[in-house]
């Protein structure tokens, strides 16, 4: 569990890009707000992915071992 949760940590990345984004957006700076948008795109996915891996591994090592053991 605790790679799922240093996996879910990484979102303070998305809290710093939204900031950012809106700091640029509130001062009308368009390539700024490019870069924000980009760097949301490109980091979104990996970390999604990555949450993603980490929560079907505890998943397995969690639900399912203990599924198993009140079946036996």
């Amino acid at each position: 569990m605790n790679d799922l949760d240093q996996a879910f940590s990484k979102i303070t990345t998305i809290d710093f890009l939204v900031d950012k984004l809106q700091e640029a957006i509130d001062s009308q700076e368009k390539i700024k707000i490019v870069d924000a948008c980009l760097a949301l795109n490109a980091f979104i996915p990996i970390y999604t992915q990555n949450w993603d891996d980490k929560f079907h591994t505890a998943w397995k090592h969690v639900v399912t071992k203990t599924s198993q053991k009140n079946n036996e």
